[in-house]
């Protein structure tokens, strides 16, 4: 006897068809089943690996890298931010420096001064430098601190450019040999303040890095100089007062120096494992 389904009859659940093994019994059950499937990856291309890297391997390479890192005394610039900063100072202000002899003698012709008395100009110059590099010791000592006198020689050497703007041998001779003092002061009191930056025994590492950046400016002086001078058609004056205006950014970026004595890390920074004094 075959049975036919009555179509209008409606389906009652009992239960019976369910597989009580996987029904959550409570809401804290319900939320986990569905969070578990959330989580589950859809296919096998879904499921992306993790990544396992040996760290054995790279271990070494990175102590060879941070050892060669403290030879070259470069953790001087993490450790001393004044140390970084001094370096970017001597680098702007040996661009004015350089730019300023390269175009002493041409600014001179240019007003009519002989060849002859032009080229005097630079042994004003090197007469100053000679008795700023000699005398400074008399200025450290005025109970002046040696970032006073280098902000200060700064600035009075950027003033002394805006001289030669003005025309006359004699205004001319003046400048070449302030500025050859001053510059002689603050060059060599450069070493005073990486002395104190990087300690006695950084010293000799710090300032071969200075000496870096000091040739690095004296490259890109008169690159920067004949730069202004071609952009200006030959104005002589326009490249001086240029000048004059990094020998003031420099004078203000010395003022920096006492606020990051506060912030620098110092020796508490830590190289190789074990710290690196000074």
């Amino acid at each position: 006897m075959d049975m036919k389904e009555d179509p209008n009859e409606k389906f009652i659940p009992d239960g019976s068809d369910t597989d009580t093994r996987s029904r959550p019994d409570t809401p804290v059950d319900l939320e986990a089943v569905q969070a578990a499937h959330q989580t589950r990856p859809r296919s096998r291309a879904d499921a992306v690996p993790a990544l396992d890297i040996n760290s054995a391997n790279l271990t070494p390479f990175i102590k060879v890298l941070q050892r060669l890192f403290v030879s070259l005394g470069l953790h001087l610039f993490i450790k001393s931010y004044r140390f970084a900063l001094m370096c970017a100072i001597l680098l702007e202000c040996h661009i004015a420096y350089v730019g300023f002899l390269l175009y002493l003698v041409p600014r001179a012709q240019s007003v009519g001064v002989a060849p002859s008395n032009a080229v005097l100009l630079l042994s004003m110059f090197g007469i100053g430098s000679l008795l700023g590099r000699l005398g400074n010791v008399l200025l450290v000592r005025w109970k002046t601190s040696a970032e006073q006198v280098t902000a200060i020689s700064m600035v009075i050497a950027g003033a002394s450019l805006l001289l030669l703007n003005l025309e006359g041998y004699a205004i001319f001779v003046v400048a070449s040999f302030l500025h050859g003092l001053l510059s002689g002061i603050f060059f060599t009191v450069t070493i005073v303040l990486i002395h104190q930056f990087v300690g006695v025994n950084k010293l000799a590492v710090g300032f071969g890095l200075s000496v870096v950046f000091l040739g690095i400016g004296a490259m890109t002086g008169p690159v920067f100089a004949g730069w202004i001078l071609d952009m200006t058609g030959s104005n002589y004056q326009t490249v001086f007062y240029v000048l004059c205006g990094v020998y003031f950014v420099c004078g203000v970026q010395m003022t920096l120096l006492p606020f990051l004595k506060r912030v620098e890390p110092g020796s508490d920074v830590l190289y190789c494992n074990k710290p690196v004094g000074l």
